[in-house]
């Protein structure tokens, strides 16, 4: 099942673990993706038992939105029992974590080949970046593949990668730097960049997603992962589609308005604009309008 937007506005995180526990909360959130998560936050001790549950769940159990399932990385020995579990699972969307090269994708290429000609259903991919290493490949790795749909920067991995503390987003430093890289990395091949996982779950803190979620957009990010139901209400609030075409096409409006024969507006905030504003709100009409 496709998103219902042109982007992924959000995907909560689900440990396959708990699916029991956790899958009939979730039912009336306005989700545009699930991750049901085999890798971090299923112990090593659990992670047979966390397959056999998931499995188990999703025969009895229909999604409603966009189903995706975290598999461990192929430095691992869990690696080929989860992808036997996605061959059961039959998900939308396999995430990849901890990618640091071409070979990695180009195996999941032939994973999805068969499965494709098994099933006659397509199998997109998710891919993290969360390692110094997959960040100095990432084009390499971003242009190997167009079943590349979405990539994210691990900010937990890759800041323990680095021997730092998660910093928080704006804080400047060899995160913030890779962020920018990533996201300019990700326009290139035409692949959605989507925000990483905010530590904030309690209710008191929810304000900090709704922030965490206006820098993300405000950089080029379309989208943020989610650990916790209640932060799905504020990324939801900040990638609203409808809200984001409306003050587009109010921008455009605005430059067909005038008849002067020059191309400069003021916006509301008394800030001058000029043709490359007027280009932005084109090339988003065009791919997020329809």
């Amino acid at each position: 099942m496709k998103s219902k937007i042109n982007f992924f506005r959000n995907f909560l995180f689900i440990p396959a673990i708990k699916i029991e526990r956790c899958g009939s909360k979730i039912n009336d959130l306005d989700l545009d993706g699930i991750i049901y998560d085999l890798e971090d936050s299923v112990a090593e001790s659990s992670k047979d038992e966390a397959r056999s549950k998931l499995i188990s769940y999703l025969k009895e159990n229909s999604s409603k939105t966009l189903n995706c399932v975290r598999v461990n990385s192929i430095r691992t020995n869990f690696y080929e029992s989860d992808w036997k579990a996605v061959n059961e699972i039959k998900p939308d969307m396999v995430f990849l974590p901890k990618i640091e090269s071409v070979e990695e994708i180009k195996d999941a290429e032939r994973r999805i080949k068969d499965y494709e000609i098994s099933y006659g259903k397509t199998l997109d991919l998710f891919v993290a970046i969360e390692t110094i290493k997959g960040f100095y490949n990432r084009d390499a790795i971003f242009s190997s593949s167009k079943k590349i749909s979405v990539v994210v920067l691990g900010y937990e991995d890759m800041s323990a990668d680095l021997g730092i503390e998660r910093p928080e987003l704006k804080e400047t430093g060899p995160l913030n730097k890779m962020l920018m890289d990533l996201i300019i990395s990700s326009k290139m091949y035409g692949i959605q960049a989507i925000g990483a996982v905010s530590r904030k779950i309690k209710e008191n803190a929810i304000d900090g997603v709704r922030e965490e979620a206006l820098y993300e957009k405000k950089i080029g990010l379309l989208g943020k992962l989610a650990v916790h139901p209640l932060q799905i209400k504020p990324i939801n609030e900040v990638y609203d589609q409808d809200k984001m075409v409306a003050e587009y096409k109010k921008k455009l409006e605005a430059f067909d308005k005038l008849s002067d024969g020059s191309c400069v507006i003021v916006n509301e905030s008394g800030e001058m604009e000029d043709t490359p504003s007027l280009k932005l709100a084109k090339r988003a009409l065009e791919k997020y309008g329809n």
